[in-house]
């Protein structure tokens, strides 16, 4: 359970650090870049990596993993709201409270401060992207060494977290 725990608040730690900027669909943010990069079987540029399929894949502001899109209506879905809401309780409240740091990092504005793709792939493709992405390497660097730990969801459960952080972020 400890180690479930300890998963689980890197993982939102290192999704709230890894990014600068919340992105909605049909904005654009620009993302701090590192320039190193452990990508097997791939070309590395300051901002992007290549895949084998050739199409440029922008680590730090999608991360790596299945989602390429993610489109948001801008009213929140209070049937996603309350699957995640229940998720969040069972999977991440452990380690993560929305105002407070615990073992990991608070997280009501998680949503402002990533995009939902970045946010979706991370929680998807946990191990990956502790491995090959550069600002996820440093915060579990500065978390001590501890890795989040798959959590083995579903797209429809990342979704849902998705939402319940959009409906819990500080509106400005």
């Amino acid at each position: 359970m400890k180690i479930l725990l300890s998963g689980i608040l890197l993982i939102i730690i290192i999704v709230v650090f890894s990014a600068n900027k919340y992105v909605f669909a049909g904005n654009s943010s620009t993302a701090q870049t590192d320039s190193t990069c452990l990508a097997k079987d791939s070309t590395l540029t300051k901002d992007s990596i290549k895949t084998k399929e050739k199409s440029p894949v922008n680590i730090y502001e999608d991360g790596i993993g299945p989602i390429k899109e993610v489109k948001l209506e801008e009213k929140i879905d209070e049937s996603l709201v309350s699957k995640g809401n229940s998720l969040y309780y069972s999977k991440c409240f452990a380690c993560h409270q929305l105002d407070n740091r615990v073992v990991g990092p608070p997280l009501r504005n998680i949503t402002k401060e990533v995009s939902p793709v970045y946010f979706m792939n991370y929680l998807l493709n946990t191990t990956e992207m502790q491995k090959k992405v550069p600002r996820v390497i440093k915060l579990i660097k500065e978390y001590n060494g501890e890795l989040m730990p798959n959590q083995s969801l579903s797209e429809k459960q990342a979704r849902a977290l998705l939402e319940y952080f959009r409906s819990v972020a500080k509106k400005k």
